[in-house]
């Protein structure tokens, strides 16, 4: 797990963090240990639902951000640029605004290389149990949680990359 605080705009993303993680919160999950599922509405097209255990076979980001996330501005269009560059990568970018319309119009710009879901009731936030935002974890073949990122600095996205070619080659 990678927790870095470059600068003091992130404060109020750890704070977020910090609320989710009260006692009656399920324990953090492990990498090597089955991603936590979740079932969420598409934020887009608020009609579809995707469901985690649909997407076993493929490896998966999962992304959470939030339209009050400093850094989730710059992290989102470099996973749309990740997806573009691996095709076979699943990207699901899961809002936690309880507003949706505050997600949709943070998104209006954005890239749309990924699917973008919405956690209002940030049940699956408090399942993944966030350290940080934007917070970040690929999910393997199996269904395995195998990596997880808190936070955002330069040069992130680089070494998620090399996390999902190393799980992309294997069987």
């Amino acid at each position: 797990m990678h927790l870095r605080l470059r600068s003091t705009l992130q404060l109020p993303c750890l704070a977020f963090a910090l609320l989710l993680s009260g006692p009656l919160q399920a324990a953090t999950p492990k990498p090597g240990n089955a991603a936590p599922g979740f079932k969420l509405p598409e934020l887009i097209r608020n009609a579809s639902t995707v469901d985690l255990r649909d997407l076993r076979g493929k490896v998966v980001l999962v992304d959470f951000w939030a339209s009050w996330c400093p850094p989730c501005r710059k992290t989102l269009p470099q996973l749309g640029h990740l997806r573009v560059r691996n095709p076979a990568l699943a990207v699901l970018a899961i809002s936690v605004d309880e507003d949706r319309g505050k997600a949709l119009d943070f998104l209006r710009p954005r890239d749309t290389a990924m699917v973008f879901l919405h956690d209002s009731k940030r049940s699956a936030a408090a399942d993944y149990d966030l350290g940080g935002m934007p917070s970040l974890y690929l999910v393997d073949k199996k269904g395995a949680l195998r990596f997880r990122h808190d936070g955002y600095t330069e040069g992130d996205v680089k070494k998620i990359e090399a996390e999902v070619k190393i799980l992309m080659e294997e069987t």
